[in-house]
């Protein structure tokens, strides 16, 4: 079956609202229920002009206006990997912003990276890779006047007492100094 919302148009846009006035709300979903490998579910969301070399942006945008806004990447399969990837191949990079603009303290960004079976007592590592292949591999932390930035900088070719590498030795000394 195939469904679609066309126009063809040069200032023409096409446009389908699934729109819930009730207490249920509104669903979209996509399912493929056949047990082949090959059977997929899939959203593209693509700014992809048939003729010539530039496009508009392709976005996706999660609001809620009062209550949480969720996105989940799942997988449950044994071998299964969940991945989200985000991948500029233009001269601007590739940003990922965990922003918190509430002025309660309790309103913090955080970011989680974890290896927690829900069930055992082993688990795989819990990794935060940084590179750069012909550039610097930056990690920076700061915080307001009153509250502290823990960053810890390891390098696995010495002992694990001389594992701060001098740099930011030399830069805590400094802050350190400053306050």
């Amino acid at each position: 079956a195939v469904a679609q919302v066309k126009t063809s148009g040069a200032a023409g846009a096409a446009q389908m609202e699934i729109l819930s006035e009730g207490s249920s709300g509104a669903y979209l979903t996509l399912m493929s229920t056949n047990v082949a490998e090959s059977s997929t579910s899939r959203l593209d969301v693509m700014a992809n002009p048939t003729t010539g070399s530039t496009s508009g942006n392709a976005e996706v945008y999660v609001y809620s206006r009062s209550q949480d806004a969720v996105a989940q990447v799942k997988t449950s399969g044994a071998a299964g990997a969940a991945q989200m990837e985000i991948l500029s191949e233009g001269s601007s990079g590739a940003y990922l912003t965990l922003m918190s603009t509430n002025v309660a303290e309790s309103s913090a960004s955080r970011l989680d990276v974890m290896a927690n079976p829900t069930t055992g007592s082993t688990s795989g590592n819990a990794e935060v890779y940084v590179y750069s292949r012909s550039q610097d591999a930056l990690s920076e932390g700061s915080s307001g006047a009153v509250s502290y930035t823990h960053l810890r900088v390891w390098r696995r070719s010495r002992p694990r007492e001389q594992q701060v590498l001098p740099r930011w030795r030399s830069c805590l000394r400094e802050a350190v100094g400053r306050i």
